[in-house]
């Protein structure tokens, strides 16, 4: 099932008055279309009038990831939504993060990454601009542990594309043909390729090469393909 949810472009930071200093909250903004998590699990419940409360659990609770208000109760969530049959239309979605990290518009924290999934496809070349323009990067995979998280999120919250399911990172051979490089210079060598890729072959611009690289979701692997041709695209903040 599909939340789909009216968010005000807002950033809320709420504070705890405790011993957890180092964390703070944030409204999701900008995304209006988010799959319902069925494996989320409330650790506290709050009426709305002691919603402050939930806040201050989910600080002291580290499996808490967000919390999850309507105009009745509040919810400390071990996902990032809700299970379905909690989703109203005044439900808002709050994530747990460090303080003064992921705060640039559009992007979410989650697990320790600082995510913003494209809402118009791009050629690979106007995506790295911008992502650059909102503060961040092309994501780099350089890490199975990065690779596999990121594989997850779109997996479970997001609704793929249904043609294509291919998302552009910041990885390409631009500058020597089978050199793949990720864009930071500090990211190690590590990628996971789909089977008998990278072949610098896209099947639907045949004739061009395959210089930059993208990830299907549903094989969980990169691909490589015509950079010029537009697709969606993960930015990431460090």
């Amino acid at each position: 099932m599909l939340l789909r949810l009216s968010l005000v472009v807002l950033t809320i930071n709420i504070r705890s008055a405790g011993a957890n200093m180092g964390m703070s909250f944030q409204i999701i903004p900008d995304i209006s279309i988010l799959m319902s998590s069925q494996t989320s699990t409330f650790v506290c419940r709050e009426e709305s009038n002691q919603r402050h409360d939930c806040f201050l659990h989910c600080f002291d609770l580290p499996e808490c990831l967000s919390v999850i208000t309507t105009n009745e109760s509040c919810y400390c969530n071990t996902d990032l939504t809700p299970n379905s049959t909690y989703l109203q239309n005044d439900t808002q979605i709050y994530v747990k993060r460090p303080v003064n990290e992921c705060m640039k518009h559009g992007y979410i924290y989650y697990k320790g990454l600082c995510l913003r999934k494209s809402t118009t496809d791009m050629s690979w070349f106007n995506a790295l601009n911008d992502c650059e323009r909102s503060g961040g990067h092309l994501i780099v995979l350089d890490s199975l542990t990065k690779h596999t998280t990121v594989v997850g999120i779109l997996k479970t919250y997001y609704h793929l594309p249904q043609l294509d399911d291919a998302y552009y990172v910041g990885a390409s051979d631009i500058s020597e043909e089978g050199n793949w490089k990720w864009i930071s210079l500090n990211s190690s060598d590590f990628m996971t390729f789909k089977t008998n890729q990278p072949n610098n072959i896209d099947v639907q611009y045949r004739g061009s090469e395959a210089d930059c690289a993208a990830l299907r979701v549903t094989k969980g692997a990169l691909v490589d393909e015509y950079c010029l041709q537009t697709k969606p695209y993960i930015c990431e903040i460090h």
